[in-house]
């Protein structure tokens, strides 16, 4: 089905976004879809995850070599791009607003953030298509000129957001010091060397075996996606304590990895658990149309649907209990 389409670098283009904007409100449909909006969103995200996609390939790296990238990418996103990381008027804080201000940076938002973007925005959705495109795992996705071209607009967009964005919605930008622009490159810098020391060997190589326990790898991925994004709302809110809430946040996504320990390098099975990890996400679209966001329940709808399908497929090609 998918296979047939031969066009993943497309799919994974639109698929980072979608997930890691759309999905979870952080840009609602009315925003997402304004063509504004639309073309700067999917332009960051789509070309961001490209080129770690591409590294990662032409670098020989395994899924934690993605992951680190992906860290750089947060911090290059909400430190550079969006400047939320230092923002202390940022909308999107919330309660973290309120605790864990240190030498100018939002250190508990920091944080989540940070390990937020590498999931949702690069980890997650390269190895869902990965899933969908097997066959065109072992292969570029994008030409020398691919490359070039998501690098300019990568860095293009990070230039202009550094001086124009406003994460407070004030009318006046808000510019970070030339010290939190410089250490968050270097940060970036230091990540990307990090990243190659996870070089993929014989027992990193993707597998797509029958896989079995499929029911139980999506509901450990449902509690997942309730411990990562209602849990740590309600940890920060209630603790109010750079401590408690950065411990929190950072043994959830170690549980993260202890369970793709534990399926190893079957991606169906960890696809099982992305599925699960988000169908979480999807509902609270409904919550956030309680809250007053208009057009998220229909958005959660769309993506279970969408989720739905995905499982149906799994399922259909790899999971020998059904």
């Amino acid at each position: 089905m998918f296979n047939k389409l031969r066009k993943p670098h497309i799919v994974l283009f639109f698929l980072s976004p979608l997930l890691a904007e759309l999905m979870t409100g952080s840009a609602p449909p009315l925003e997402f879809f304004n063509p504004l909006g639309f073309l700067f969103i999917c332009a960051w995200y789509g070309c961001g995850v490209l080129l770690i996609r591409e590294i990662s390939f032409r670098k020989n790296l395994n899924w934690k070599g993605i992951f680190t990238l992906g860290t750089g990418f947060g911090i290059l996103e909400e430190g550079i791009f969006v400047k939320t990381f230092f923002d202390p008027r940022a909308v999107d804080l919330g309660d973290f607003a309120l605790f864990g201000r240190f030498a100018g940076t939002n250190v508990p938002w920091a944080v989540y953030l940070t390990l937020f973007h590498a999931l949702h925005s690069i980890l997650f959705p390269i190895l869902l298509t990965y899933v969908l495109f097997k066959d065109d795992i072992k292969r570029p996705w994008l030409s020398k000129r691919g490359i070039t071209i998501c690098s300019i607009v990568l860095a293009g967009l990070s230039v202009f957001g550094w001086f124009v964005s406003d994460p407070s919605q004030s009318g006046t930008p808000y510019i970070p010091s030339g010290v939190h622009f410089l250490g968050s490159f270097l940060v970036i810098f230091v990540l990307g060397l990090v990243s190659l020391r996870f070089v993929r060997t014989e027992r990193d190589e993707y597998q797509f075996p029958m896989t079995k326990n499929a029911r139980k790898i999506f509901l450990q991925g449902i509690a997942i996606g309730f411990l990562f994004s209602l849990g740590v709302f309600a940890t920060v809110s209630l603790s109010k304590n750079t401590v408690i809430s950065v411990f929190y946040i950072l043994i959830i996504v170690s549980i993260i990895f202890y369970i793709k320990k534990k399926v190893q390098n079957n991606l169906p099975a960890f696809c099982y658990f992305i599925i699960g990890y988000y169908i979480f996400w999807a509902f609270m679209g409904f919550l956030q149309e309680f809250n007053g966001v208009i057009g998220m329940s229909v958005t959660g709808i769309g993506f279970m649907l969408f989720l739905l399908v995905m499982a149906r497929y799994v399922n259909k090609q790899y999971v020998s209990d059904k």
